[in-house]
């Protein structure tokens, strides 16, 4: 069995670096952030939200990037996700093409990102277009694409 650097490097390799977000509420038809992106643009390898406690009610869900430079427009990174209905345990996930929704289904597994999403400086968000509740931990791996851009957990 391989020692737990080896496994820890070989993740490096395949996804990038880490980050891992507590679970935490989201409520409302809101647009919470969940990540910074300092110093630079990053290239988002993969992302996984696990539920832990169950939509309230009916609503979408999806990520997007909302940089903080004057005169950039906030963008989707995903498409919308019914998220009513999906228990606790699901994974969710995107793909990286914009258009194509958020992946859910209920907790058995769940697909990876096909390809990068860009990021420039500014936040990774959470969005909610319902006025409900819903609790989501999550992991991204990411690749500074700029000299010294890093993610954050907010």
């Amino acid at each position: 069995m391989p020692s737990l650097n080896v496994l820890k490097a070989a993740t490096m390799n395949a996804y990038g670096i880490p980050l891992a977000r507590a679970a935490a509420v989201f409520t409302g038809a809101s647009s919470t952030p969940i990540y910074n992106v300092v110093g630079g643009r990053v290239a988002v390898k993969n992302v996984v939200g696990q539920i832990t406690i169950a939509a309230s009610g009916a609503t979408n869900i999806h990520l997007q990037s909302n940089p903080t430079a004057v005169g950039y427009t906030t963008s989707n990174m995903c498409g919308v996700l019914a998220a009513a209905g999906l228990e606790v345990g699901t994974l969710l996930t995107i793909d990286g093409t914009i258009a194509t929704a958020m992946f859910g289904v209920n907790a058995g597994a769940a697909q990876g990102q096909n390809r990068d999403s860009i990021v420039p400086i500014g936040q990774i968000e959470f969005t909610l277009s319902g006025a409900q509740t819903i609790s989501v931990s999550w992991l991204v791996h990411y690749v500074p694409i700029d000299t010294g851009a890093y993610l954050t957990v907010v």
